[in-house]
């Protein structure tokens, strides 16, 4: 089982003293959360980490506008919706690729099964004002199905 420091209100959160950690299903909505909402491009140790979704740097250095605000909505849904596909196949082939390293290595693998995402069962969006709400089904590798709701908010000029 892996574990994360939880994120509250953009800061890690706390229990008294202590750091609040995530884990099962809770760590995979964080951690598709933060994919998610991360711009493409700034990170410099995984420049492919995040989505163009509110704008970002691709790997050859092109800015990419927001999707957020375009004057088509059903233009932008189709193209969230897209990059959303795209994120979480990634995030299901990087499970896959440390589950198959995990087992090599310790014979087994270290995910719970609360934190794997095994599939994706729906995408829903509602426009307001200038902001587009994502809501995401998804299911993880124990069978429960997951609700992650992202809003994204048209990114500042």
């Amino acid at each position: 089982m892996t574990w994360s420091l939880a994120i509250q209100n953009g800061d890690l959160a706390l229990s008294g003293s202590d750091y609040t950690i995530v884990t099962g299903e809770d760590k995979l909505i964080q951690d598709l959360t933060c994919y998610i909402l991360e711009r493409l491009g700034t990170d410099p140790n995984h420049p492919d980490y995040g989505s163009i979704l509110n704008g970002g740097v691709d790997g050859s250095g092109t800015v990419i506008p927001s999707m957020i605000g375009v004057n088509n909505n059903t233009i932008a849904q189709s193209r969230v919706q897209g990059e959303l596909q795209r994120i979480l196949l990634a995030y299901q082939n990087m499970q896959l690729a440390r589950a198959k390293s995990d087992i090599a290595l310790y014979g087994k693998t270290t995910f719970s099964r609360g934190e794997v995402l095994l599939s994706v069962d729906s995408f829903t969006m509602q426009s307001t004002l200038d902001t587009l709400s994502v809501i995401i089904g998804i299911t993880t590798g124990n069978n429960t199905s997951v609700t992650l709701n992202i809003p994204l908010p048209q990114a500042s000029s």
